[in-house]
């Protein structure tokens, strides 16, 4: 499968002079598939159907759809209401000769008159202008697919670079912090032996009490596990990537784990290169973190 961002735009025209339906879509960012319409009053019947035609192709983003029906067939028309106008004329001679006097009516005046004209929407049969509605827009979707698709494999290249910096970084530590490790007790060893040979000191402490000391001093430090689990994300991160199918949750999920075991690493150990290296570590887990926001 390929991985889809959920960032694209697409539009998609069917139709001819008579009647031309315009779809576009534009898709961002978000957690869960969020669609919204602009479009004229009487395609409102319409929305559901386009809902789940487009939540089979898209499961997730904010999804905006504009659908523009246009043509010769469409539009609106302003009629003079003819009734009306007979109605005017005839009162208005009555009230003249009432007065007695000549009230001509002239056109100008007629047309400022109440209800003179009619607005009249064209009408096209509904099932013409839903079958050039459906067309349109499963077009547009198809396009919008290619393009998030297309945006997904660039967005992929990105990701797995920034992965394998990471994997670098990660046996690096591995490689350094058992000699860290091995030189902490060292020193501590060599302190507790020149703390022993004082006589006064030596007193009343067991071998065996700070030889627990040490031990329980040295797995403060270990960072063993945390590395473990950090092998075990990115391996799982591969798999994913691979899949490529609406992974985009379960990726930022494994990000923020592996943000917190770099924490943790970084809060155990007392070494500087260990702490320069974790920081540049979880500056590249941010980076897989913000790219993988947008997967879908």
């Amino acid at each position: 499968m390929t991985i889809r961002s959920m960032t694209g735009y697409a539009s998609a025209k069917v139709g001819d002079g008579e009647l031309t339906v315009v779809v576009e879509l534009k898709s961002v960012n978000h957690r869960f598939l969020n669609i919204s319409f602009r479009m004229p009053s009487y395609l409102v019947p319409a929305e559901e159907k386009l809902k789940r035609a487009l939540k089979g192709k898209i499961q997730r983003g904010a999804v905006d759809v504009t659908v523009s029906p246009r043509g010769r067939l469409l539009g609106v028309e302003h009629l003079i209401n003819a009734d009306a106008a007979r109605t005017y004329l005839a009162q208005w001679e009555r009230l003249g000769k009432k007065c007695g006097v000549t009230m001509p009516l002239t056109p100008e005046a007629l047309v400022t008159m109440p209800d003179i004209f009619v607005r009249k929407d064209k009408t096209v049969d509904a099932r013409l202008l839903e079958k050039a509605v459906m067309e349109a827009f499963g077009k547009c979707a198809d396009k919008l697919i290619a393009v998030r698709e297309s945006e997904g494999r660039a967005l992929k290249r990105t990701i797995e670079q920034n992965a394998a910096r990471v994997g670098k970084l990660v046996r690096q530590i591995g490689r350094r912090a058992p000699l860290v490790l091995r030189g902490a007790q060292k020193r501590l060893r060599e302190r507790i032996t020149t703390l022993m040979n004082d006589v006064k000191t030596a007193a009343g402490i067991g071998v065996r009490e700070l030889e627990r000391e040490i031990a329980l001093i040295a797995d403060r430090g270990d960072v063993t596990e945390e590395l473990t689990r950090l092998d075990s994300h990115l391996a799982h991160f591969t798999e994913l990537v691979k899949d490529g199918h609406e992974v985009g949750k379960r990726l930022d999920f494994l990000m923020q784990e592996m943000l917190r075991e770099s924490n943790t690493i970084g809060a155990k150990s007392s070494d500087s290169r260990i702490s320069r290296t974790v920081i540049e570590l979880k500056g590249e887990i941010e980076k897989i973190r913000e790219q993988v926001q947008n997967i879908e």
